[in-house]
């Protein structure tokens, strides 16, 4: 194949597969569930329009390594379930249930509850990346998340493949996950007591 015969194409990344990889993070931006992310850029705004007011806040970042990439997003606060709402809140009529969330009617539009146990969950998915990236106990977050991409910090993950309904077209689709932080050296422990994620939360 000579250059004469060939045609420049888009550039891809090969997203990595399911299992345990050694990574490190190549860049974090902070961003809301309502931002879409292009490049690790916030683009706009997503195109689903969500039935709520009160965006998620989050961070995404990038992860890289030999066998590939891959873009995940963490929560920083949950939000409580219509189904958890106890009788006195659910004969007030002030709560509505969307996608199974317990919304509270407000003049300016349906905001979503934040569930306490649920944010704490957050909270601690945020302390297993920050450990597994080598950031030490009261360092400031942002400090050590760009120490660790200044000094290229290498840590492992494990990625899960879980279906997920697209919620423009209601397609489902692939997405690939992060289930687990864990520093190089950390070994693997019983996996039911890694099960901290509530990514949805």
């Amino acid at each position: 194949m000579s250059l004469k015969s060939y045609v420049s194409k888009e550039p891809s990344s090969q997203l990595l597969k399911e299992g345990e990889h050694i990574v490190t993070l190549a860049s974090v931006i902070e961003c809301t569930s309502f931002d879409a992310i292009q490049g690790m850029k916030i683009s706009g705004k997503k195109t689903t329009i969500f039935p709520w007011i009160n965006p998620t806040e989050e961070f995404a970042g990038l992860l890289v390594s030999s066998d590939g990439v891959l873009t995940f997003r963490q929560n920083m606060k949950g939000w409580k379930r219509y189904s958890e709402l106890n009788d006195k809140e659910l004969q007030s009529g002030k709560y509505e249930d969307k996608q199974g969330f317990a919304c509270l009617i407000t003049e300016d539009g349906l905001v979503r509850v934040e569930d306490p146990e649920r944010t704490a969950v957050c909270e601690r998915i945020v302390d297993y990346f920050l450990f597994a990236i080598g950031v030490e106990p009261g360092t400031n977050a942002q400090e050590g998340i760009d120490k660790a991409i200044a000094s290229k910090t290498k840590f492992k993950v494990n990625v899960n493949k879980e279906p997920w309904t697209d919620d423009v077209s209601g397609e489902i689709r692939d997405q690939y996950r992060v289930t687990k932080w864990m520093r190089l050296d950390e070994q693997p422990v019983n996996a039911d007591a890694t099960k901290f994620h509530d990514i949805d939360a």
